[in-house]
């Protein structure tokens, strides 16, 4: 389905009010058929559409489409002069892959309304129903790079979590490295990655995945505890709103970055910390590891306190144990 034809019908749709399929084939200049078949191209992309005989076609509870003109209107006036571009895509295999895939010098933003190919970390897939879910991005330019690099997932989770405790979601956590959590529940997750450009810069692209609001299949498809946004007690913000409360907020945490390194965050990283004083299990290639979450280091790697003394985890699975 094309942009234009996917926006049309779910402008027709979007009310949340039943409309008949003879009414919306004589708005669109196509046939019942074709009606039909596009609303088949919408369910497999994830949106609720309702269809009851005599009634005709809804998406339940209606889907706000997202607007640039909104996101940009949002963004602070210094992000707004620095961002060379931002691209608001109808559908993409993931929005890390297209800004990686660009070469532009400054930094950049892409949303998408649906990713066919999102990326979580270690090679999973993340869902992310059409219309659903944020799916944003940043391309972040480092001239130099910063001590404690590694660390760089970890600055972007908490800036998420500040824009979403100004939004009244107070209680979302990090889970290291780059899982956002509700009570265990997974939010959503942050997905960093990084190229060497010419010169020796570094590029980095910081991908940001929140369930906004997912329809009711998604428990047939997730296979862990999740949590949206929707369901908690807050007023649901727009996406717009949010995606630019969360681009102003990469941008001046990589700004912060940039000049002192991962040091100050530590603290803040640690108000956040869904793990600290936990029983954990860190799972790697070949071992598994169990003991007692013990915060982090300034590098960002994960303590954790175990029979043998502290170790330190730059990467791995991490799952918390039931306590005996």
């Amino acid at each position: 389905m094309t942009r234009a034809a996917g926006e049309r019908l779910i402008g027709e749709l979007a009310s949340g009010q039943f409309v008949s399929g003879e009414s919306i084939a004589e708005r669109l200049g196509i046939t019942r058929a074709a009606v039909w078949k596009q609303v088949r191209v919408l369910r497999a992309r994830g949106v609720p559409v309702d269809a009851v005989r005599g009634r005709g076609y809804r998406i339940h509870g209606g889907m706000p489409l997202l607007n640039r003109e909104q996101i940009f209107a949002g963004l602070h006036l210094p992000v707004r002069t620095r961002l060379r571009s931002l691209e608001v895509a109808w559908e993409l295999d993931s929005t890390n892959s297209r800004l990686l895939q660009q070469s532009t010098a400054g930094p950049a933003a892409c949303v998408a309304e649906f990713q066919s190919a999102g990326r979580g970390r270690r090679g999973r897939t993340w869902y992310s129903p059409f219309g659903s879910a944020v799916c944003v991005s940043l391309a972040y330019p480092f001239l130099h790079t910063p001590a404690g690099f590694g660390g760089i997932g970890l600055v972007a989770g908490v800036a998420v979590c500040d824009t979403l405790a100004g939004f009244g979601y107070p209680q979302v956590r990090l889970k290291w490295p780059n899982d956002l959590v509700v009570d265990d529940a997974k939010l959503g997750g942050l997905l960093v990655e990084s190229r060497t450009e010419a010169g020796g810069s570094t590029r980095a692209v910081a991908g940001i995945g929140i369930n906004w609001r997912l329809p009711s299949e998604a428990n047939e498809v997730i296979d862990q505890r999740w949590a949206e946004l929707a369901s908690l007690p807050a007023k649901l913000p727009p996406r717009d709103s949010l995606i630019a409360g969360i681009l102003n907020a990469l941008m001046a945490a990589f700004d912060e970055f940039a000049h002192k390194g991962f040091t100050p965050f530590r603290a803040r990283w640690r108000a956040y910390d869904a793990l600290a004083g936990k029983q954990v299990r860190v799972r790697l290639d070949h071992e598994a590891v169990d003991g007692t979450a013990a915060g982090i280091d300034d590098d960002g790697a994960l303590r954790v306190a175990t029979a043998d003394g502290i170790r330190r985890f730059t990467a791995g699975e991490v799952s918390v144990r039931a306590r005996a």
